[in-house]
């Protein structure tokens, strides 16, 4: 599917997209005001989705599961791409990302109002170097942004990158009822880096082996909301909890 500068209020896929090949599965861009809704799943298996330069109050909404798997370790792809989307509000209800690469799982930079519905489960697999999960300023809508289970086996980078977000919503990384269950994160960087974000709940998420901390959290204002529950942090060199500069 590609709705570039689509020109209708109201652009309506109610089908399903499969790719196996041959490029990205969604680009949706250079909207400036219009709706853009995908009804039916998305299953990509080659070059993810891809939501880009929309601004004007664009509504963007994925109301059925989004899959996408990347398996290629040299390259550098990144599964779900929102980039530069200021003015657009951006809806998910559930992901299921499975990434070997050096890209990102998930990644939201540049402006935006963003919300993840986990009414259908959200999940991010990094077995790559790149990063699993980075979200840059941004705005989180009152629905927040829910990834339920995160993981990351062998990256090199930050794993999970959450900087400058505002808005009313909660960030909520792992979400599930036990410890350790959530996901595991095993990188050379920093496991959880939260610079400046208003609303986050980081739950049941075990932390190994890490060179670098194992959260870092710093800028946050005086009315900023951080929650950290049944986390397992266990780093070599690093820090496991690394709190600095904060209002």
């Amino acid at each position: 599917m590609d709705a570039t500068g689509a020109g209708d209020p109201n652009v309506l896929l109610n089908a399903d997209i499969t790719n196996t090949g041959g490029g990205m599965s969604v680009v949706i861009q250079d909207l400036a005001g219009e709706g853009v809704a995908v009804n039916g799943t998305v299953d990509d298996t080659d070059g993810g989705v891809l939501v880009q330069d929309n601004t004007g109050g664009a509504n963007i909404q994925f109301n059925d599961a989004v899959a996408v798997t990347i398996n290629d370790p040299n390259v550098d792809v990144d599964a779900v791409a929102l980039i530069n989307n200021t003015g657009a509000n951006i809806n998910f209800n559930g992901l299921d990302i499975n990434i070997d690469s050096e890209g990102i799982g998930f990644t939201a930079t540049g402006g935006g109002t963003l919300t993840v519905d986990n009414t259908n489960p959200t999940s991010i697999t990094q077995d790559g170097e790149g990063s699993a999960l980075e979200l840059r300023d941004l705005t989180i809508a009152a629905g927040g942004a829910a990834f339920d289970t995160v993981n990351v086996t062998a990256g090199t980078d930050d794993a999970v990158i959450l900087e400058n977000l505002g808005g009313t919503g909660t960030v909520t990384v792992g979400s599930a009822s036990d410890p350790n269950v959530a996901g595991q994160i095993t990188t050379d960087g920093t496991a959880i880096n939260v610079d400046n974000v208003e609303n986050l709940s980081v739950n049941n998420i075990a932390i190994a082996n890490t060179t670098g901390d194992g959260i870092e959290l710093t800028n946050q204002s005086a009315t900023s909301t951080a929650a950290f529950t049944g986390l397992d942090i266990d780093t070599t060199t690093g820090t496991g909890v690394n709190i600095h500069d904060n209002a």
